[in-house]
């Protein structure tokens, strides 16, 4: 796995420690999956290459009790994030200012596997 400590990513407001975990969304919030503004602010994402799958995956780098954690989110989810952010052609800090998970849904794909949808407060 990548260090990105050394680092600022371009897609990150802040440096992150080289022990930030990277979590599933089941784990970080196995139960609770609607947040009042300002509880869960993102702070960014990355993207890495898995030589084992073949394919992109992504993280959105979350603050959540005072503690970062890279929240591991669908590839689809995260593809869009990045064109979002990309086709903003603004910084990390411009992009993610005042960004908060509201809700996360779970659904169930028609693989018969389940998916999440990361819903942001807007405005």
């Amino acid at each position: 796995m990548k260090n990105y400590s050394n680092k600022r990513s371009k897609t990150l407001i802040k440096d992150v420690g080289e022990n930030t975990p990277f979590i599933k969304i089941k784990d970080l919030f196995p139960e609770k999956r609607k947040f009042e503004k300002g509880d869960v602010p993102i702070l960014g994402f990355i993207k890495v290459h898995s030589k084992m799958y073949n394919k992109d995956q992504y993280s959105l780098l979350v603050n959540y009790k005072g503690e970062d954690y890279f929240l591991n989110v669908p590839t689809w989810y995260g593809a869009a994030v990045e064109e979002d952010f990309t086709e903003s052609g603004q910084t990390a800090a411009e992009f993610f200012d005042s960004a908060y998970i509201e809700e996360i849904e779970e659904f169930e794909t028609k693989f018969n596997n389940n998916s999440f949808n990361i819903k942001i407060y807007e405005g």
